[in-house]
């Protein structure tokens, strides 16, 4: 166990020696977790270390990317009497490069089958000031919860963090639009990184949002 967490830490260490850590105004902080056990989408042995350090900086620099700069989004909501499936979109604005100095791995503990990191991204005067704009008045806080099965593999990890977010907008704009609409588009940023844990077979993801609409389409009036 030793050895697997040594070796994860220099494989971390390894993927992010591009330099020191930039010193930034702000400092963005979280716990990532990477399974250890088979993967579920047919993999025959446990993740070795190489791909748990993969997805562990993987998934931070996502999910720090969508704090500071956020998604374009497209939301079709539900609608049954006119057979209409739910659908929702995200669109990176940017993303954060692999061995950008200013992403750190501050400490790596294993237990249970599970690899978690705590990893800090320094963000520099430009990235701190994108990260305040989603703070302003224009958009409104909106919060969700989704699952998707882990038996579809990791990339399943994803797949609930976006039905935690369409359950966001579903019910944000149950409040604000009076009529459902055929379409809205729009642009959300993460307000903390994602938290994302197993439970009972289940990928379950949490999120909360910072959201702006900038077109709600209504469906043709009959």
């Amino acid at each position: 166990m030793r050895k697997f967490h040594a070796l994860v830490c220099l494989l971390l260490a390894a993927c992010l020696a591009a330099g020191a850590a930039a010193q930034g105004s702000v400092t963005l902080a979280a716990e990532f977790r990477a399974e250890l056990a088979p993967d579920p989408a047919g993999g025959a042995s446990p993740i070795g270390p190489e791909e748990a350090a993969r997805r562990l900086l993987e998934e931070a620099r996502w999910s720090f990317a969508g704090m500071i700069r956020g998604f374009r989004f497209r939301y079709v909501p539900a609608d049954l009497a006119r057979g209409v499936a739910e659908l929702i979109e995200l669109e990176s604005l940017g993303g954060i490069p692999w061995g950008d100095p200013a992403l750190r791995v501050v400490e790596t503990v294993r237990s249970e089958g599970t690899l978690r990191a705590r990893i800090e991204f320094s963000c520099d005067a430009s990235r701190a000031a994108e990260l305040a704009a989603w703070r302003s008045a224009d958009f409104i806080a909106a919060a969700g919860t989704g699952r998707a099965r882990v038996a579809g593999g990791v990339e399943r990890r994803r797949t609930a963090v976006e039905d935690a977010v369409a359950e966001a907008l579903r019910g944000l704009f149950r409040t604000v639009v009076l009529e459902k609409p055929r379409e809205l588009t729009g642009v959300l940023a993460f307000a903390e990184a994602p938290r994302v844990v197993i439970t009972s077979g289940d990928y379950v993801a949490v999120v909360r949002l910072r959201v702006k609409a900038t077109e709600i389409r209504p469906y043709p009036a009959y």
